[in-house]
């Protein structure tokens, strides 16, 4: 799989969930980690649609759940934060973490 179509997949699942969680949490004031969790089955779907590969694919979804796992830390860490600032924040670091997952573990097909 191409960097480029790997990214692809992986910043359109993350734009999904923060959408997701948005209209979740923002629009109906729902629970933020129930939020989350719709939001982070909607991302994987995506994820694995647009993904080819196994190894890609398998790195997307794991990359979905460790930003979820950064998220519910900053939700419950800091109450105060808001919880599409949270997602944002741990997609940024999921995404750095899933290209050098790729560069490492993907690439060397």
């Amino acid at each position: 799989m191409r960097l480029a179509r790997f990214t692809a997949a992986l910043i359109a699942g993350f734009l999904l969930e923060v959408l997701v969680l948005h209209l979740l949490h923002g629009a109906s004031g729902g629970p933020a980690f129930l939020a989350g969790l719709a939001a982070l089955a909607a991302a994987m779907a995506v994820m694995w649609v647009i993904g080819e590969g196994r190894r890609a694919r398998y790195l997307l979804l794991t990359t979905a759940l460790f930003g979820y796992g950064l998220f519910a830390a900053l939700v419950f860490g800091s109450p105060d934060i808001q919880p599409v600032t949270a997602r944002l924040l741990s997609s940024l670091a999921a995404i750095a973490f899933a290209l050098f997952g790729y560069a490492r573990f993907v690439s060397r097909d």
